[in-house]
């Protein structure tokens, strides 16, 4: 934000000096803006350039340094020896060009933030604590404590702490988190269930299987935090183009120094030091890279964390880099292309009965069922108007329906 301001700040002098507003404090106060923002926000991007420049790598951030540099070293000499030098010019694009380069890196830090707070929130699915049943004793106890072989129980509503096996018990299970698909799966004694899904009808008791990293949901937090981590191909190839990138604007820089001094000096008599330095430095700064160094790993950051957030998972950054040659995609699950909740779209009535009185008999029979699609009749008769009844008694029979 500091940056941000002295750049507003600047780009208002450097407005009112194109609009013809003049004054002799201008190129003063710009040596302020540069000197503050090139030396205290961007000191961090400064230590980069030298540790980079140390290991023998030159990255956009040796490049900034050197336009920042530029521009500074620029409007002192232009200060000191020469009149009418756009001296005020040259310290705006060591601000401009620092903190374009900040703002770049805040946006990187921005995208980050957002695909970990999916995987954030995807862990935050397992419970904190889990039922252990040692016996007759039943303890609740933090889920660091559960051991593979430990046996849990699940109340119906309750979500299910850990992936293991159900060795005794009945019930359906809401797996939209692994499948997408709303509908409930019956589980029975040998159906594997997993942490972070939720118990919804009857009571199970589960023996451990996976805890800890090698549970559903860690590895599947692993998987999004290793693609973001990966290096596709597209990345690698920037990497290379930087390697000659880099060197090559720097040839560019000092090839416009000497045409424009050497080069004067041989065909005009004398040496034209304010247009070399002047057309070294827009080399530089025309040169800089942040969009090739940034663009790229920007999207795809900003891209993983919004598939995580949508459920969808890439294992690999490659993914993104082959992307581009799918033609054809076949999904195998009719929930996972819908909205995840079950809807009445008609009501047939047979034998002479009325519509509304056929949804209002389902919709009293469904009325105390947890199930989506008894959820979804009783939403439609009452988005109709039509009476819900009250009911004597009422039974949930897993995989039959009510009674």
């Amino acid at each position: 934000l500091g940056s941000a301001s002295l750049t507003l700040f600047g780009a208002g002098l450097m407005l009112a000096m194109w609009l013809g507003v003049k004054s002799s404090l201008f190129p003063f106060i710009m040596a302020l803006l540069a000197f503050g923002n090139v030396f205290f926000f961007g000191n961090r991007i400064l230590r980069m350039a030298y540790y980079a420049l140390r290991r023998g790598i030159l990255n956009q951030h040796v490049l900034m340094t050197l336009g920042a540099f530029g521009g500074i070293a620029g409007g002192i000499i232009g200060l000191l020896f020469f009149k009418d030098f756009p001296v005020a010019d040259f310290f705006a694009v060591a601000v401009f060009i620092t903190s374009y380069h900040l703002l770049g890196g805040y946006a990187s830090l921005k995208v980050r933030t957002r695909a970990s707070q999916a995987v954030r929130k995807l862990l935050s699915l397992q419970p904190q604590t889990a039922t252990v049943v040692k016996g007759d004793l039943e303890e609740t106890v933090p889920i660091e404590q559960v051991r593979r072989g430990d046996l849990v129980r699940v109340k119906p509503g309750e979500s299910i702490p850990v992936d293991g096996v159900v060795v005794s018990g009945f019930s359906t299970v809401d797996e939209s988190i692994v499948t997408g698909e709303p509908i409930p799966v019956e589980k029975t004694i040998g159906s594997e269930v997993i942490g972070g899904s939720v118990n919804l009808t009857g009571t199970l008791l589960i023996n451990v299987t996976r805890i800890g990293e090698e549970s559903f949901l860690q590895r599947v937090a692993r998987y999004i935090e290793e693609a973001r981590a990966m290096k596709p191909g597209i990345l690698q190839l920037i990497d290379k183009v930087l390697k000659f990138f880099v060197p090559g604007v720097l040839l560019a820089s000092l090839t416009g120094f000497i045409i424009w001094s050497v080069g004067a000096w041989i065909f005009l008599g004398r040496p034209d030091i304010p247009r070399a330095i002047f057309a070294s430095l827009s080399a530089l700064v025309m040169g800089y890279p942040c969009a090739l160094g940034m663009a790229t790993p920007l999207a795809m950051i900003r891209g993983g964390g919004m598939a995580a957030e949508r459920g969808i998972l890439f294992r690999s950054s490659e993914a993104f880099h082959i992307f581009k040659e799918i033609r054809k995609i076949v999904l195998d699950k009719t929930g996972t292309i819908t909205y995840g909740k079950p809807s009445v779209s008609e009501v047939h009535a047979l034998n002479g009965y009325d519509e509304r009185y056929v949804l209002s008999l389902a919709a009293s029979a469904e009325r105390f069922s947890e199930h989506p699609i008894a959820k979804a009749i009783v939403k439609e008769a009452e988005n109709r108007g039509i009476i819900i009844n009250e009911i004597n008694s009422f039974e949930a029979l897993p995989g039959k329906g009510v009674r």
